[in-house]
């Protein structure tokens, strides 16, 4: 929860994405994991902060397979329009 009178939440955008340096494709898919300040009163977005703007894709633990040597099975996405590559999982948010 954010101050009283916000709330927080989590938010993929699905972004194009050169994934080339993964072995995957120039015009790939991502998603960006966000997370949203939101004012409970109007719903203006007070904050956000996307992983991508913060993090390398290469810092990711998540490969498309699980190995980095070799990403012909996905298992987090494997860059397409429909399964846009997983790389940045937020499962908990929270501002101190």
């Amino acid at each position: 929860m954010g101050n009283q009178n916000t709330f927080l939440q989590d938010v993929y955008q699905k972004r194009e994405f050169n994934l080339s340096r993964f072995k995957g494709h120039q015009k790939g898919f991502i998603l960006d994991a966000c997370f949203q300040e939101i004012d409970q009163t109007t719903r203006d977005v007070v904050f956000r902060w996307c992983a991508l703007d913060h993090v390398d894709a290469g810092e990711t633990f998540v490969y498309q397979n699980g190995n980095p040597e070799n990403y012909s099975t996905p298992i987090a996405g494997d860059g397409s329009r429909g399964r846009p590559w997983d790389w940045f999982h937020i499962n908990a948010i929270d501002k101190v």
